[in-house]
């Protein structure tokens, strides 16, 4: 199976956010366990970095995303992809992007706790915990 996580994944992770680290956390776990079976769009690493580095600081943010990058892969985009994800009919441009990274990575699925967010993606979505049920089955 080949996923893509979106930043809510890490951060949840990061931040311990509940009720959403458990399910976050067994599905980082997951692609620990199966290495670069699982990706995360490019910009989600910038926009991760922004957020953590004003809650943990630069060199401890930098060391999680790192730790992260061991194990995850990042699909290789470019124009192609962000003329796609900016022509789309999804309302925010930050989904586009990580839907047009699945694609480029042949995601079968898009893992994130903002489903709603992706009703215009072709790839089943689901939060952490459906996947973990899923990954179980």
């Amino acid at each position: 199976m080949r996923v893509v996580l979106d930043t809510d994944v890490l951060l949840d992770v990061a931040f311990g956010r509940e009720p959403f680290y458990d399910a976050s956390e067994s599905t980082l776990r997951w692609a620990q366990g199966h290495p670069f079976s699982a990706a995360v769009a490019w910009h989600c690493i910038a926009n991760a970095i922004y957020l953590l580095r004003k809650q943990i600081g630069g060199p401890e943010a930098r060391r999680y995303l790192a730790d992260c990058l061991r194990f995850l892969e990042v699909p290789r985009t470019g124009r192609e992809q962000a003329q796609m994800a900016l022509a789309s009919d999804f309302s925010d441009v930050d989904d586009a992007l990580v839907f047009a990274a699945a694609k480029a990575f042949d995601a079968d699925v898009i893992v994130t706790r903002n489903v709603s967010d992706f009703r215009q993606s072709t790839l089943p979505v689901m939060p952490p915990a459906e996947f973990i049920k899923h990954i179980q089955q």
